[in-house]
C-alpha cells in the first residue's frame, strides 16, 4: 500500500531483478485504488545468467580436477615414478582449455542475442553483451599466457625431478634421435 503525501504527490518507482534495474516509473499514489506496472521481459538476461553460472561451475570443477592431477604429478615426481607422472600430465592435457570455454561462451551468447533481436529488445541485448563481455574478460585472465608458462615451467621441474628427460621441443622424434 502506497500512501499519498501532499508534499510529494509523485515519486519514482524502481523495479529491480537482483542488481539489474528493470524499470523506473513515475508514480502518483492515490489516483487509483489498485495499479499494475508492466515490466519488460527479462527472461533472456536471466537465462544467460543461469548459463554463465553453470559455465563458472564447470570452470571451477575443471580447476579442481587439474589441481588433483598436478598433486598426483608432484607425488609421482617425488617418488621418481616417471610412469605415474606422465599419466597425471596426460590426464591434465585432456581437460578443456580456453578454446573449449570460448566456444561454450559463444554457445550461450549467440542464441541469447538472436532472441533479443527477434524480440526487438535492445536492453536485453545490451545486458547479454555486458554479461558475456565480463565472462570473456574473466576467461582471458584465467587462461593468461603467463599462467600457462608458469605451469609448463613447474611441470618441467617436476619432470626432471622424476628422472625423466626433457621433452623434445619439436614434439616428436623428428629431430633424428
Amino acid at each position: 500500500t502506497l500512501h499519498t503525501d501532499p508534499k510529494n504527490p509523485t515519486f519514482w518507482l524502481y523495479a529491480y531483478s537482483g542488481s539489474t534495474l528493470l524499470a523506473r516509473v513515475p508514480y502518483a499514489p492515490g489516483l487509483t485504488p489498485v495499479d499494475t506496472v508492466k515490466l519488460p521481459d527479462d527472461s533472456i538476461r536471466l537465462g544467460v545468467e543461469g548459463d554463465l553460472y553453470l559455465l563458472r561451475d564447470e570452470l571451477v570443477a575443471k580447476d579442481a580436477e587439474k589441481a588433483v592431477h598436478m598433486s598426483l604429478a608432484k607425488k609421482a615426481s617425488e617418488a621418481k615414478n616417471g610412469e605415474s607422472f606422465l599419466a597425471a600430465v596426460a590426464a591434465m592435457s585432456t581437460l578443456p582449455g580456453d578454446e573449449a570455454f570460448g566456444l561454450k561462451l559463444n554457445e550461450i551468447r549467440a542464441p541469447a542475442i538472436d532472441r533479443a533481436e527477434k524480440a526487438k529488445n535492445s536492453a536485453a541485448k545490451r545486458r547479454v553483451e555486458s554479461l558475456i563481455g565480463r565472462m570473456s574478460d574473466s576467461l582471458t585472465k584465467y587462461f593468461a599466457p603467463e599462467k600457462r608458462v608458469a605451469e609448463a615451467d613447474e611441470l618441467l621441474k617436476l619432470r626432471r625431478a622424476a628422472g625423466l628427460p626433457d621433452e623434445d621441443p619439436a614434439g616428436s622424434s623428428g629431430s633424428g634421435r
